[in-house]
């Protein structure tokens, strides 16, 4: 395994996680994603609520 094919896995979890696409992370811009459970993100990760509003 070699580093881009490193950075590619890290990219699809870490997009999972963030409930948004891989493309999303070489954006110029910035991208608003909703906050939600996905069965296939890491278990660990616990999504946080503050006064009613979910935040990642």
């Amino acid at each position: 395994m070699n580093n881009k094919e490193i950075i590619e896995l890290a990219m699809q979890q870490s997009a999972i996680d963030s409930n948004c696409c891989m493309e999303d992370f070489r954006r110029n811009e910035n991208k608003v994603v909703l906050s939600v459970k996905n069965p296939k993100a890491r278990k660990y990760l616990e999504l946080c609520k503050i006064s009613g509003c979910s935040l990642f």
